[in-house]
């Protein structure tokens, strides 16, 4: 399955959208819900194609250390526009090197 390609996309997004609007109509909670039917299109998306998707998880990976080492750096020194840029700059690196 790929993105936007097809009526398969659109019947499997239509049919994990019932059961969310369901759950907003009865004013539940859908945090698991959205998470399980996440990870379902990031598996039929992606897993035709093991290496995007360790592209996927490497990228997550990398996006958690920065926002980590964002969040310690800040705690210890406050805020500070250069370091801001400077980490803004380290996540959007990934993109631009594959």
């Amino acid at each position: 399955m790929s993105f936007y390609e097809g009526l398969s996309f659109f019947i499997c997004l239509f049919l994990f959208l019932i059961p969310a609007v369901i759950l907003g109509i009865m004013e539940k909670k859908m945090g698991h819900y959205t998470l399980a039917v996440s990870l379902v299109f990031i598996v039929l998306v992606f897993g035709h194609s093991p290496g995007q998707f360790l592209y996927l998880l490497l990228f997550y990976g990398w996006s958690y250390l920065v926002v980590r080492g964002y969040a310690a750096v800040r705690a210890k020194n406050g805020r500070n526009e250069k370091q801001y840029y400077l980490f803004l700059a380290a996540m959007l690196l990934p993109p631009y090197i594959m």
